[in-house]
């Protein structure tokens, strides 16, 4: 058997670029004991000291710069000519998203020089995804994206959901089914209660609800807040929600502009959270809440399961399922409604908090481990390297 010599591409290993990045710097640690060679090719953000910050978060990888021209669509004119210099050491590639120039190149060259690739396209094959910016998307998928898609040697879906979504879209010939991983050992010792609930006024006997993630349309969050405010004024105890991500284009004006028009005090605004400060606010949450209109998996409530707590998530992300069959918390409708009697819901059983949690942490442990999830990769790569030519 050829030793697997494994190219990942994905347009950014920035911690804000969520999901994507979050969950690839989680499979590298266990995939590059795995693999001869590991290989990450990546846009730069454009300032070599961060380049050099988001390096040291992949410190056996080796490593591959492009440097677009157009950031925001990862459009490098020269990327053609660097990936004839550099495909030749791979013998698998595994793309991460689509609708970019850095994996559209990708894809074109990996099939002119008959390497097999993986496509993972974390959601962006949905029906929502596809529906934003339709005409770009349509112009996208007729000159190349389709192709690029559809002639995947595998696609790598996070849930079911999101693999019958993509399946009314595209004629995918081969796919498979594995979520993400988290390393829950990180959330094993929490910071001790109390630090984030300082820094924003509030008692131990206040009721505080977390989301996490970034501030974008897709999360929810602009239906979400309004019928939290609404609904936290027919309680007698005092509910809070912190709302703790980075902005994305403007974004968070539009939550600021929900919490001026109704002068109330009880969300919160707090600013990306990393490191020790997301595990203070994990250990300070009552409750989290994943909101999202589409989520193909939802990695920030898989890391809330890993700290043993009740979780409120909308019906159209991937991890909802789990969190229904597993007992985990409420499954609402994405909807003002939805979220009010998911609310209700969930604070009229408190008493069932504690066991949710539990259960929670003992889904993470079967079901959310990158070694398993890299073993079967791993799996996948060697029998795409012997059907290759």
């Amino acid at each position: 058997m050829k030793p697997v010599q494994v190219l990942h591409v994905i347009a950014s290993i920035d911690s804000s670029y969520g999901g994507p990045a979050v969950a690839l710097e989680g499979l590298c640690g266990k995939l590059q004991t795995r693999t001869s060679r590991f290989g990450l090719l990546t846009c730069s953000s454009g300032m070599p000291l961060h380049d050099r910050e988001n390096q040291n978060r992949f410190p056996n990888a080796d490593l591959i710069w492009s440097k677009p021209l157009v950031r925001r669509y990862c459009w490098d004119p020269f990327l053609d000519s660097a990936l004839r210099n550099q495909l030749n050491k791979f013998n698998v590639i595994h793309v991460h998203g689509v609708f970019n120039g850095l994996v559209s190149g990708v894809c074109r060259a990996a099939r002119r020089e008959k390497i097999p690739y993986i496509l993972e396209p974390f959601g962006t094959l949905s029906d929502y995804c596809l529906n934003k910016n339709l005409w770009l998307k349509k112009i996208s998928l007729g000159l190349f994206e389709r192709k690029n898609i559809e002639s995947a040697t595998l696609v790598r879906f996070s849930s079911e959901q999101e693999k019958s979504t993509a399946l009314k879209n595209f004629n995918i010939r081969n796919s498979i089914v594995l979520g993400h991983g988290i390393d829950n050992k990180g959330f094993d010792r929490l910071p001790m209660r109390g630090n984030l609930r300082k820094k924003l006024g509030l008692g131990d006997e206040d009721k505080l609800i977390l989301f996490l993630g970034r501030l974008q349309p897709i999360k929810g969050l602009e239906v979400f807040l309004p019928a939290f405010l609404q609904w936290q004024r027919t309680r007698r105890e005092r509910w809070f929600f912190a709302i703790a991500g980075p902005d994305e284009q403007g974004y968070q004006k539009k939550l600021e502009k929900i919490l001026r028009e109704t002068q109330d005090k009880r969300a919160f605004l707090t600013g990306p959270l990393f490191d020790e400060a997301k595990l203070e606010a994990f250990s300070d949450a009552d409750i989290f809440c994943l909101p999202s209109l589409h989520e193909n998996f939802g990695i920030a409530a898989a890391e809330a399961a890993a700290c043993r707590k009740p979780i409120l998530i909308s019906n159209q992300t991937g991890v909802a399922q789990a969190v229904r069959d597993f007992h985990l918390g409420i499954v609402v409708a994405p909807t003002i409604n939805g979220f009010m009697n998911g609310l209700e819901k969930m604070a009229n059983r408190q008493d069932e908090w504690l066991a949710m949690g539990e259960r929670g942490r003992a889904w993470v442990e079967s079901n959310c481990q990158w070694g398993t999830i890299a073993d079967v990769l791993m799996d996948e790569y060697m029998k795409m390297i012997k059907c290759s030519p």
